[in-house]
């Protein structure tokens, strides 16, 4: 019996020490980065189609690992391979998926394995801001947002949205955010991610109150501040963006600044305002949090 055993065990040791699928893409993804790093050196055409031919490869094991996967609704296409880029360059880091994208933001859509190993694998990504390994920690953090889907420009949550769970999902986050370069204030974003079925969808995409039905109550005030100051910003950066060519163009800009920033601090103050007085500082939005209500359940139903 003890030898019937021990055979046993011998041959289902190496089962157990296989790679899973996704542990296998994923060093795969690794070693792929660190060869096209060091051959970048001599850089070139032969470089250039190596590069597309490994990229091309890992997007079709990938899938392999994925399965099929739909647009999620509001998006459609077969969606494109991320991280962004394997190596060199900026989008290097990005959560392994495949990333959709319309006019109105994006959403990138992976699996809980996936977020598990790259989680791990970005705990020390920035040493002086690690990252939280369990999910529900790191899904509402600004530098989750900022490794995972963005490839030049930091995502800075700016006040948690609540949301309820859709039907199934296991996990749902949301929060408003800003998204730029150097130094914003005046959220424009939507933050969100949902956890079902074992897929992870993560979005970013434009914040705008929903329209109001004849009848229905007036965006509460902290909405409204932030719809002010979010169509005063849109239309002073579109008079920039038409002049950009002519000498008005520096004044526009500084322009539009002015009231970003002035509009990220109205917000704020409303903000905070609100949370002195009834303690529900993460409700003061209640018209965008519907917004991100919306943008989970649409991601919920596939």
């Amino acid at each position: 019996m003890r030898m019937v055993l021990i055979v046993f065990l011998l041959i289902a040791a190496p089962r157990a020490w296989a790679q899973s699928p996704e542990e296998a893409y994923v060093a795969a993804r690794v070693r792929t980065g660190a060869v096209l790093e060091e051959k970048s050196k001599t850089g070139g055409n032969a470089w250039d189609s190596a590069y597309d031919q490994a990229k091309s490869n890992l997007e079709a094991q990938l899938r392999r690992v994925m399965g099929p996967v739909p647009p999620p609704k509001g998006f459609s296409g077969a969606g494109t391979f991320s991280p962004d880029a394997l190596c060199c360059g900026l989008g290097v880091g990005m959560l392994d998926g495949i990333l959709f994208q319309s006019s109105s933001g994006s959403v990138l859509v992976t699996t809980e394995s996936l977020l598990r190993l790259w989680l791990q694998e970005h705990k020390n990504w920035w040493k002086d801001d690690p990252l939280a390994t369990d999910a529900k920690t790191a899904l509402q953090s600004s530098a989750f947002y900022t490794q995972a889907i963005s490839t030049d420009a930091a995502v800075t949550i700016f006040a948690p949205l609540p949301i309820r769970a859709p039907a199934g999902a296991t996990l749902a986050v949301a929060g408003l955010a800003t998204q730029c370069n150097g130094s914003c204030s005046l959220p424009l974003y939507i933050a969100a991610a949902i956890v079902k079925g074992g897929r992870v969808y993560v979005a970013l995409v434009d914040a705008a109150l929903p329209a109001t039905t004849p009848g229905a109550a007036p965006p509460s005030a902290c909405d409204a501040v932030w719809k002010d100051f979010h169509d005063r910003y849109k239309a002073a950066y579109a008079a920039y963006e038409a002049a950009k060519k002519t000498s008005r163009a520096y004044e526009l800009l500084q322009a539009a600044s002015r009231i970003e920033t002035e509009g990220g601090a109205a917000v704020d103050k409303c903000r905070k305002n609100r949370a002195q007085r009834d303690g529900k500082g993460d409700a003061a939005f209640p018209g965008l949090a519907r917004q991100a209500q919306d943008l989970a359940d649409a991601l919920a139903a596939g």
